[in-house]
């Protein structure tokens, strides 16, 4: 049992117990399973953890803020729970239909196995016994009863494993009347994983080198960026090489050395702090990937930038038709999703949907 207060270690790969506040290291954690967004989340002192997270490479500290039915995690599942024990206006009905039809079925049943007993031919009582049972077997409403609760529950539980909350069984019974379709952005519009989507070079005859120590930097960097490049890089069969250093720069990149020469690896803001000049045609296609929400990774040789690299989660090929034969029906589609505000913008953009919020999380 963990209680209010307590340090709890965590080490790579753990799954967070609780609620808590890091008093102690730096790591990346994935709240896919809060917030839905894919890219591990960068954790430092001060940051808020939530139960049912996964800490990727870091090892944290933390101080238990909140437990047991108090975690967001609790929360959104106590939301399963109550909706599953809710019961729409046909249930209602269907409970109190089959609260005065059972007493009127048994009764029927009972006076038909008097009238067999008295009036019925011999045997009479194997004849009464059998139109009781007949007639309690043909009237009562056991389905009636079962039928509606059983589907709920089920619908509800499927739902939530496919990652729908439904927070009332109501709902359910007023889907036909649905004017308006709420979706969730990663894994529902786009595929939920972070791709190598652009990979734009200063000069080509140099590449292969590059590929290399570029793979060999990003293998023994921790951040979640780094694992779809070294993805990237290992589905073109790209060889490794061994650099002489490495050295992580925490919110920046990492910056390596191989054969003499200085390489960076990292976001603008490494490139501009060490002088590293951006040729104008990188900058200026950089930043056109930018607008388009895409995260933009520099590489650089001793003192110039030689290729950038965009990561992104990709829209699925066929939301944008999806999304569009659903306007087709009369149905607005509006986007929720954890992810910024100008992602938020781009995806929508690009799937013709007018109405989004970013920012959200699941108990909202």
């Amino acid at each position: 049992e963990i209680a209010k207060g307590e340090l709890i270690i965590l080490k790579p790969g753990d799954k967070v117990p609780v609620d808590g506040r890091i008093k102690k290291g730096n790591s990346f954690i994935d709240e896919s399973m809060i917030s839905g967004e894919p890219i591990p989340v960068e954790k430092t002192k001060g940051s808020t953890v939530f139960s049912g997270t996964i800490n990727q490479k870091g090892s944290l500290r933390i101080i238990a803020t909140k437990i047991g039915e108090e975690t967001l995690l609790s929360q959104i599942i106590k939301q399963v729970e109550n909706a599953q024990a809710s019961k729409p206006a046909i249930q209602k009905l269907a409970d109190k239909v089959a609260g005065i039809f059972v007493p009127v079925v048994i009764g029927i049943s009972m006076i038909t196995f008097i009238i067999w007993y008295i009036f019925g031919p011999d045997p009479s009582s194997t004849y009464a016994l059998l139109t009781l049972i007949t007639v309690l077997i043909i009237a009562c409403p056991c389905a009636l009863g079962l039928a509606t609760p059983t589907a709920l529950m089920v619908g509800i539980g499927k739902g939530a494993q496919q990652g729908i909350l439904i927070k009332d069984a109501q709902v359910l019974e007023t889907a036909y009347k649905i004017d308006t379709l709420i979706l969730d952005k990663t894994g529902t519009i786009t595929e939920g994983k972070p791709k190598v989507t652009d990979v734009i070079w200063e000069n080509k005859s140099n590449t292969a080198l590059l590929k290399k120590v570029l793979l060999s930097i990003e293998s023994q960097s921790e951040h979640p960026i780094a694992e779809s490049i070294v993805f990237y890089l290992r589905k073109l069969n790209t060889e490794t090489v061994t650099t002489n250093s490495f050295e992580s720069i925490t919110g920046m990149g990492a910056v390596s050395q191989f054969e003499g020469v200085f390489y960076k690896v990292g976001n603008e803001k490494l490139m501009l702090q060490n002088n590293i000049k951006i040729p104008i045609k990188l900058a200026k296609k950089a930043d056109s990937l930018k607008a388009e929400a895409k995260t933009v990774v520099y590489i650089s040789a001793a003192n110039k930038v030689e290729g950038i690299i965009a990561v992104a989660d990709k829209v699925k090929d066929t939301a944008e038709v999806a999304i569009k034969e659903i306007q087709k029906m009369g149905i607005e589609v509006h986007m929720l999703t954890g992810d910024n505000e100008q992602t938020a913008k781009v995806i929508a953009d690009t799937v013709n949907i007018t109405h989004y919020q970013a920012n959200v999380m699941p108990s909202d």
